[in-house]
């Protein structure tokens, strides 16, 4: 695996973003709308690249984690139904292997 894909890389580059929208669109606050430098200017702008970020946090998440909850939704059916867990291909992260590897598993026992 390369050291790109990994979810601790993955992790530092949402949170790198997260913690630095707000941090550029004050800098873009204070250089180019010099005059919404007020304290409601600064906190609507602050509070709008605050929702963004968190937005795009989550986002991320949701799709960094849906091989995760394919494979539950698919055990959850083999369990019940005896149906062959069907997954699409995931991530090559350490998420995207545990879910190969359990769907493989899985084959073996059916």
């Amino acid at each position: 695996m390369k050291w790109y894909r990994s979810i601790a890389v993955k992790s530092f580059v949402i949170a790198f973003l997260a913690t630095h929208i707000p941090l550029l669109t004050l800098i873009a606050v204070v250089t180019l709308r010099p005059q919404w430098l007020t304290a409601w200017g600064v906190l609507l702008s602050t509070l709008a690249a605050t929702l963004i970020a968190s937005g795009f946090v989550i986002w991320t998440l949701w799709r960094l984690f849906r091989p995760l909850r394919q494979a539950a939704d698919g055990l959850v059916g083999f369990m019940t139904h005896g149906k062959p867990v069907a997954m699409s291909l995931g991530s090559q992260d350490e998420i995207g292997r545990l879910v190969q590897l359990l769907v493989q598993s899985l084959a073996h026992m059916d």
